[in-house]
């Protein structure tokens, strides 16, 4: 497969975060874990409890924090420096 980085990224459901919050974890074997929101982007007129909610979104929420760190540094290339990046904006 050449350099294919396969590297991924843990992702938990955090009822506690909002849906533009992130933050990131420390697992029980010591890997990093991004935790965030199970909701989805509100619905006009559907109340948020009849709504779909789950650990897919909160991947998709993940997933929506790392694209906006990538337009913002073209230059990160993996998780271990998106990481590093989002770790300096929670913790900046």
């Amino acid at each position: 497969m050449g350099d294919v980085n396969l590297e991924v990224a843990g992702v938990l459901l955090d009822r506690h975060c909002a849906r533009d919050e992130m933050r990131l974890s420390i697992d029980s074997d010591g890997t990093p874990v991004f935790c965030a929101s199970g909701l989805p982007r509100p619905i006009p007129g559907v109340p948020a409890e009849r709504n779909l909610s789950g650990i897919s979104f909160a991947v998709a929420n993940v997933s929506g924090f790392f694209a906006r760190c990538l337009e913002a540094r073209p230059d990160t290339r993996a998780v271990a420096q998106l990481r590093g990046v989002l770790l300096g904006r929670l913790n900046g």
